[in-house]
């Protein structure tokens, strides 16, 4: 789980870069407001996965641990399907962007249940 932090580390400097390259033009039309909606769950989707990735470190949590890890979990996920989607009513660079953070997003998540199979 240790070795997924940098990769979530190095995803948040991305989506922090597309957040602020949205933020100019999100008053242009719809899909660049779309865009702008995915880069900031974006940043939610990313903030959530690395405090799930911290709260996730012990193999033995207590059971506050494991409520926070479980909310935190499910707020990434679902602000992650939320960024995706936005991708995918958006145009351009910005749907690539968007889609690829997701499916990313994604990957970390299974990566990090794979790290507790067998706990």
């Amino acid at each position: 789980m240790i070795l997924l932090l940098p990769v979530i580390v190095v995803l948040a400097v991305l989506v922090g870069f597309g957040f602020v390259s949205s933020r100019k033009t999100r008053h242009v039309d719809w899909r660049n407001s779309a865009a702008f909606v995915g880069f900031s769950s974006d940043l939610v989707a990313v903030t959530a996965t690395f405090l799930w990735a911290v709260a996730a470190l012990p193999s033995y949590a207590s059971i506050p641990r494991q409520e926070f890890t479980f909310v935190v979990g499910l707020i990434g996920i679902l602000s992650a399907l939320m960024a995706f989607l936005a991708g995918l009513v958006s145009r351009g660079a910005q749907r690539l962007k968007l889609v690829g953070f997701a499916v990313v997003i994604g990957f970390v998540y299974l990566l990090g249940m794979f790290t507790h199979f067998g706990d």
